[in-house]
C-alpha cells in the first residue's frame, strides 16, 4: 500500500491514476457527505493480544 497507483491498476500511468481516482471519489460521495466528516477510521487494531 505504499504506491497507490497499483491499487488503482495505473502503475507507472498518472493520467489513468487520476482518471480511476476520481472515479473512485465521485462513488464515495454518493454515500459519504465529505463536507460533514471529521475524521475517517481506516485502522484496524488488534487487541486479543492483550488478554
Amino acid at each position: 500500500m505504499s504506491n497507490p497507483q497499483v491499487f488503482f491498476d495505473a502503475i507507472g500511468d498518472e493520467a489513468k491514476y487520476t482518471e480511476n481516482l476520481g472515479k473512485m471519489m465521485e462513488s464515495c460521495g454518493g454515500f459519504i457527505d465529505f463536507g460533514r466528516v471529521d475524521i475517517i477510521s481506516s485502522s484496524q487494531f488488534d487487541f486479543a493480544h492483550l488478554d
